[in-house]
Formats: structure tokens, sequence, C-alpha cells
């Protein structure tokens, strides 16, 4: 049984310097033209804590949502003021990023046990407060257990559609877009890339915090079969990376991936500049080449180069990472496009091992008699 509450992708928060010109980035790479904008400060969150202290909070909160194939999703542009925040700390140490994911929203009621269970298995929390009196949000702190990031958890006394949220303004993006085609088109976040120092601990804490018992690791490396052709920063380049897929429900997924040899995006330009977290989103599967091609043509267009890349399974898909990280603010974001053999249809290629976390054995307390 999962620990955390997962009913579905509510929203991604993503910590942004300037919130108006990150949501008018957002209005041009995805179309997402409007925005309900809202400016907290200590008047308006209740009960406010940060690490479990009192704190005085202060952000502006941008809400915008993007249709994709995949249903609605929405992002949560946050801009720190003043105070002491989650979102300050974020920001000062790592920079523009994805903070934390909320996946759920439950009764009121249930909120204090499920905070009192996960206390009790180290997930402390790590920012909440009542906006408005109306909307608790409960930020959970499960950087060191899942990799850098927060998930999130609002509770209310009655569904989210119900209440009567106040926001201070709209932002429109309409006429500055003026009729243009949002430049890259969304599928929805197929799964979260969040790459971590060392996998086997990050797979204990998403076992014990999601309630999964089977992970399946594949130790993609380069070599036929493997990765066909990887480039890095467009040059050839001789890496590996050790990762397993973790699904606690279909819309809510994510790649934990540990770089082991070589240089990769993961490694070189994220992890040993800013530590373990969401490295990228993998934002859809591409139709076919040409849609790829139209694709990088004006992603290079607008400064967007591709940071790395290669086949998989013997040039069955192929995939590109797409530097992001400020056109949009501080992510990268991945396409998969059917490679050269995807005819053929997907090999079988056994994953390089998988554990069950089910049964743990007591601790040891002597020899066999």
């Amino acid at each position: 049984m999962s620990a955390i509450p997962v009913d579905g992708l509510h929203h991604v928060t993503v910590v942004v310097n300037n919130a108006r010109a990150t949501a008018k980035k957002f209005s041009t790479m995805y179309g997402i033209d409007l925005w309900e904008v809202t400016a907290y400060d200590p008047s308006r969150l209740g009960d406010a804590t940060t690490h479990g202290f009192r704190a005085e909070q202060s952000y502006l909160s941008a809400t915008g949502t993007v249709s994709t194939d995949s249903g609605p999703l929405t992002f949560v542009l946050v801009e720190p003021r003043a105070g002491w925040t989650t979102y300050h700390e974020f920001l000062n140490t790592r920079g523009e990023g994805i903070h934390s994911i909320c996946t759920a929203v439950v009764e009121r009621d249930a909120i204090g046990g499920i905070r009192a269970d996960l206390e009790e298995r180290g997930v402390p929390v790590g920012q909440s407060a009542t906006r408005d009196r109306a909307v608790d949000s409960v930020l959970f702190d499960t950087r060191a257990k899942l990799g850098g990031f927060y998930i999130e958890v609002l509770a209310t006394a009655a569904p989210l559609r119900e209440l009567d949220l106040h926001t201070d303004e709209s932002w429109d993006f309409r006429a500055d877009r003026a009729g243009r085609a949002p430049l890259m088109l969304l599928g929805g976040i197929k799964h979260f890339g969040v790459v971590v120092p060392d996998l086997m601990a990050a797979v204990n804490g998403y076992s014990e915090l999601f309630g999964i018992a089977t992970f399946s690791f594949r130790n993609w490396r380069t070599a036929p079969g493997s990765l066909d052709e990887p480039t890095y920063l467009g040059k050839p380049v001789d890496h590996a990376y050790f990762t397993t897929m973790v699904t606690p429900i279909e819309s809510v997924a994510f790649e934990v991936i540990q770089p082991t040899l070589g240089p990769s995006h993961y490694k070189e330009d994220y992890m040993q500049r800013i530590g373990p977290g969401i490295h990228h989103i993998h934002g859809g599967n591409l139709d076919d080449a040409a849609a790829w091609q139209n694709l990088r043509t004006r992603m290079a267009e607008h400064d967007v180069p591709v940071v790395m890349s290669g086949g998989i399974l013997d040039n069955y898909v192929d995939f590109y990472y797409l530097d992001t990280r400020a056109a949009l603010a501080g992510y990268v974001t991945e396409f998969v496009v059917p490679g050269k053999n995807h005819d053929r249809g997907r090999p079988s290629v056994p994953f390089a091992m998988t554990v069950d976390l089910s049964a743990p054995v007591q601790p040891y307390a002597g020899a066999h008699r």
C-alpha cells in the first residue's frame, strides 16, 4: 500500500525567478496562454510552517493548463518573494526547476494520519500552510528518499472545483503569440526523469513510499542492441547508466537513473552541478522521423539544442533530449521517435536484473543452529 497518496498528476510546480516572464515562455513553447495568478503572503497563509518551524511565507503563484494527448496538464509557476519557504531554498541552491509534483487531493480529516505515517518513515513535512482558509498545502520532504524533489498533497473539506478560490489577476498571452502555433506540443508527461547517485538506495525509498515491491533494471551502455550510436553535446560518446521505471499509477511515472560510465547530461550538466533531482520530463512519442525533424528545426531556431540522443534496442526507437532549461525553466525535455528498425517490432531483451523487495529478512541474530 502506498504511504504517499496518489490519485493523479494534479500539477507540476516549477520554481522560477520571474513568473510572468516564464509564463510567457510557456505560452511560446507549449501554447499555455491563460494564467491565474495569486500573490500569497502571511495574511493569506494560515499555520504556515517550513521544516517544522513557524515561518512567514510569501510567494507569487501562476497556474496554467495545456491540453495533451494524455489529458489536461497543469503547471504552477512559483516566484518566491519574502520569508522562509522551500521555494526560496530551491531557487537559491539549485536555480530554476521542478520543485515538486502534486499527486493527490484528500479530505482534511485524512491528512493528519498521512503526515504521522510518513514522519514515522523518515519523511517530514518540508512546508505547509492553509491557503485562504480553504486548502491545506502539504509538501512532504521526499528529497532524500526519492531523489531531490518534494511531493505535494492538498487537503480540502470540499472538492477543489466547488471551492471559491480567490485569484488576484489573470495573464493572457494570446496577443503576444499572435496566432502562431506553439513551438512544442506535449503529448503529456510520460515520466519524470530523476537522476540519483545510488539507484539501489533510491529504489528502497520508492518501494517504501509507493508500496511497490518488484523492480526491473536496465544497464544502458554504448553497445549494439543497448545504446545505438549515442551522442552527448552533439558528439559520439561512450557512456552508460543504470535505470528502472517506477509507475505508481499510469499518469505518474518515474524513470530513476544512476549515471555510471563516461560523460552524460545526467551527470556533468545536472547531478555534479546541483545534485539529484528531476532532470527531465518525457514529453511524448512523435509519430515519425519527419515530425522529429520539424521539431528539431524549430528548436534550433530558438537556441534549444539536442544535448543527448541515441537509439535503443537495436534502433527500435530513438530518444532525444532537448535543452529547454533556458527556454522554459530549468528542466530538459525528452522525445522518443520510431527508429529505423521499428517495423521489426520490439526486440525481446532481458532486463539486467529484477529484484523483489516484498520479503525483507530480519536483522542477523547469530549463527543458525
